[in-house]
C-alpha cells in the first residue's frame, strides 16, 4: 500500500512538473510574439530552409517515460500534441556547458535533417528555448537492438536475424554512399532502433551522436569512444580520434555476431584485456551452427588490416545474393564479392 502511494506521489509530482514546465513555454512564446525579438530571426532563418526542421514548442509536447539516461540526454516516450504522434523526445542536458552557440546547432542538426533513408531514424524537429533544449525523433516501440537481444522477450527467427542484418547494413551502406559519405563512427546494438511492422521487424539506424553535435573536442570524441565503445571500435582506432568506413564495417561485424549470437563481446574481460586480446588478432569465438555465409561476413569485417575489410556495399551484395540461396551459400559464392577471402582462412 505504501509502494503504491509512493508511486501516484511520484506520477502526481511528474504531471505537476510537466505542466509547470507548458505553461512556462507558454509565456515564453507568448513573450517572442510580442516583442519580435529573441529567436525570431533564427525561426526565419530556419524556415527559409525547405528541408529545415521544424521548431517544436514545449508546450506542444508531453513527455510520458523515461526510457534512457546517458552522459548527454534523457530520452523519453513523449507526444507530439499538435500532430497527434509518439515521439521519442531526446532531452540535452548539458547544452550550456559546451562552447556550441545555437546557430552552430541548428547547422548540425539542419544537416542531419536533410538525410532521409527507410533504414534511418527521422528527426521531426527540435525544441529550442531558454534551459530546455531537445531533439524531438521517431518513436520504436521495441527499442534498441540491444534491449531486444538482452531482455530476451522476443524470439528472434534465423529468418529474422537475417532481415535485421540486411537492413543495419543497408543503413549504413546508404551513409557511405552519401554524396558526402557520413561516417556513423559509433556503431553499436544501442544505436540500431527496432519496431513491429507486420509481421516482420523494421530496423533504422540513429545517427544523432550528441557528442559529434554538441562539438566536444576531438579528445573528448576519443576518450568517449574508448570508454563506451572500445569492444566495437577497430583496432587501428584506438589510438586515434579519426572515423573511417572500415572503422564501420568492422563495427558492424560485432554487430553482426552480437545478432547471432545473441551474447555481448568480450562478456567476461575488461576494456584493457579486450584492447590486449584484440591487437594480437583474437576475435570471439563464431558457433558452428551459425549459417555459413553470416559467419563468413562477419569474420571479414572484423578482419584485422582495414585495406582487406570489404566495403558495406560489398556485405549488402553478398548477403542479399545469400539470402536467395539459404543455407546453401559457399565459400566460393562470397569470394566473388569479397576479396578478403582469398587471403586468409575464416576463424571459427
Amino acid at each position: 500500500m505504501a509502494r503504491l502511494q509512493s508511486n501516484e506521489f511520484y506520477n502526481c509530482r511528474g504531471i505537476q512538473n510537466n505542466v509547470s514546465e507548458r505553461i512556462d513555454s507558454f509565456r515564453y512564446h507568448l513573450g517572442q510574439n510580442i516583442t519580435q525579438v529573441g529567436n525570431l530571426i533564427t525561426i526565419q532563418k530556419v524556415a527559409k530552409d525547405d528541408h529545415s526542421f521544424s521548431l517544436i514548442p514545449v508546450y506542444d509536447l508531453i513527455p510520458k517515460k523515461l526510457m534512457v539516461r546517458d552522459k548527454f540526454t534523457d530520452l523519453y516516450h513523449g507526444q507530439w500534441l499538435s500532430e497527434s504522434r509518439q515521439v521519442a523526445i531526446r532531452a540535452i542536458r548539458i547544452f550550456n556547458s559546451t562552447n556550441m552557440s545555437k546557430d552552430d546547432f541548428i547547422e548540425r542538426v539542419s544537416t542531419l535533417h536533410q538525410i532521409h533513408h527507410d533504414y534511418v531514424l527521422s528527426i521531426f524537429g527540435v525544441c529550442m528555448e531558454p534551459e530546455k533544449y531537445a531533439l524531438i525523433l521517431q518513436y520504436m516501440a521495441l527499442g534498441s537492438l540491444y534491449d531486444v537481444l538482452s531482455q530476451k522477450m522476443i524470439k528472434l527467427a534465423w529468418c529474422d536475424r537475417q532481415s535485421i542484418a540486411l537492413q543495419m547494413i543497408k543503413s549504413i551502406n546508404y551513409l557511405h554512399t552519401l554524396p558526402k559519405p557520413v561516417i556513423h563512427g559509433h556503431i553499436k546494438p544501442q544505436h540500431f532502433l527496432i519496431d513491429k511492422h507486420g509481421q516482420d521487424f523494421l530496423v533504422k539506424v540513429d545517427i544523432l551522436d550528441l557528442t559529434t553535435i554538441l562539438r566536444e573536442n576531438s579528445d573528448k570524441i576519443f576518450r568517449s569512444r574508448l570508454v563506451g565503445h572500445l569492444r566495437w571500435t577497430a583496432p587501428e582506432l584506438y589510438r586515434t580520434s579519426g572515423l573511417t568506413k572500415a572503422g564501420d564495417v568492422y563495427a558492424l561485424g560485432v554487430v553482426l555476431w552480437q545478432l547471432a549470437t545473441g551474447c555481448e563481446p568480450y562478456e567476461n574481460m575488461d576494456d584493457s584485456s579486450v584492447r590486449t586480446f584484440v591487437e594480437r588478432e583474437n576475435r570471439p569465438d563464431i558457433p558452428t551452427n551459425i549459417d555459413t555465409l553470416f559467419t563468413e561476413l562477419i569474420t571479414c569485417a572484423w578482419t584485422h588490416k582495414p585495406k582487406k575489410r570489404p566495403t558495406c556495399n560489398q556485405i549488402l551484395l553478398s548477403l542479399e545474393s545469400g539470402s536467395l540461396l539459404p543455407y546453401a551459400s559457399s565459400e566460393n559464392e562470397v569470394r566473388k564479392h569479397l576479396p578478403c577471402l582469398s587471403s586468409m582462412k575464416t576463424k571459427l
